[in-house]
């Protein structure tokens, strides 16, 4: 059976915002971030709760179903020259992430400006998250999704650049067509950060993919 790959809901946020805490409770950046452990996943959940409803409205969100139609796996897209959050925007995501970072809301605005400054200037879709539930993982959710947006890219002759923290991503991402460029390391002992660009290329055969 194809996984299922689909554009996001409203009715999608609570379930997206959940899948994404949960694939990044153990991710370099959103530790350092939220370094108490018992608490990063709900909080996370708020953090990814305001990004989900953001790119709803100024990107793209995509989501994969089981045979159920539970959400198992979600990506978060901004799409060329939409990457840097207007002044409006960065407002109306604030109540969400003061909910979710509380005291730590500074480090999220140095760790912001710090990735802002190195993010690539050529036109791209950015790929801001990605991740799947721990129970999936292994069964193709994170390739679907991956290929639903950069099959398309490729057709328009769009690049594409995310960043990880984790280094164990690398390979994963490289047999995608990414390739690091660059590396940063955050501030008060911040984890490094890779930088990582894709080059359009023409198709290639992959497994089926049901797009609704």
């Amino acid at each position: 059976m194809a996984v299922v790959v689909r554009a996001a809901g409203t009715g999608d946020i609570d379930a997206i915002a959940g899948v994404l805490a949960t694939a990044f409770d153990d991710d370099p950046y959103v530790g350092w971030l939220l370094p108490n452990s018992e608490s990063r996943v709900a909080r996370a959940t708020q953090m990814f709760i305001a990004l989900t409803r953001y790119h709803l409205l100024h990107g793209r969100v995509d989501v994969a179903v089981d045979a159920a139609g539970t959400v198992q796996g979600a990506t978060l897209w901004t799409p060329p020259g939409r990457w840097r959050h207007t002044l409006r925007a960065q407002l109306s995501m604030m109540p969400g992430l003061l909910r979710a970072f509380g005291p730590r809301i500074p480090w999220l605005g140095l760790a912001d400006r710090r990735k802002q400054r190195v993010h690539p200037s050529e036109p791209h879709w950015y790929l801001q998250a990605i991740g799947t539930s721990p129970g999936v993982r292994g069964l193709g959710y994170g390739r679907s999704l991956l290929q639903s947006r950069l099959a398309p890219c490729d057709h328009d002759g769009a690049s594409v650049y995310l960043e990880t923290s984790n280094p164990g991503n690398l390979g994963y991402y490289e047999r995608f067509g990414f390739k690091v460029f660059d590396e940063i390391t955050m501030h008060f002992g911040g984890p490094r950060v890779w930088l990582m660009w894709r080059s359009p290329s023409p198709p290639a055969n992959s497994p089926a993919v049901e797009l609704l």
